[in-house]
């Protein structure tokens, strides 16, 4: 609904917003479990995560917006064996994930665009 140049800076730093989201995952998140009963947590490569955009709300109002499907299998470093996903810490780690996105997004934006904020409330939100 903005102008081109304004629409394609707010999704420059949408974008940039889930890569930096994605990449505490990464860091925070991306362990296996081995050992009986998973009680074993391992370091993995990595995960495999698919990033779906969306421009619009389930109602149709315009909201940018991304979905993110994690796979539930990692590549140990250990050995390379694909094994699953911790999944405790994607739990754990779901709502700094949502506060650092909010805060990357406030960043981006303001050097992007140059807007100021109010104060940020409980859940990381704040007004332009």
């Amino acid at each position: 609904m903005a102008p081109a140049e304004v629409a394609d800076h707010v999704r420059q730093g949408h974008d940039a917003a889930v890569a930096a989201a994605l990449e505490f995952l990464q860091d925070h998140a991306a362990f296996c479990r081995r050992g009986h009963g998973g009680t074993v947590q391992e370091a993995t490569v990595g995960y495999l995560a698919a990033v779906f955009v969306h421009r619009t709300s389930r109602t149709a109002d315009p909201q940018l917006h991304s979905h993110v499907l994690v796979a539930n299998k990692v590549q140990a470093v250990s050995d390379g064996r694909w094994l699953t996903v911790d999944g405790r810490e994607l739990y754990e780690v779901q709502k700094a994930v949502g506060m650092l996105y909010k805060a990357a997004l406030r960043a981006e934006l303001t050097a992007r665009l140059g807007v100021a904020w109010s104060d940020v409330d409980g859940n990381g939100g704040a007004e332009i």
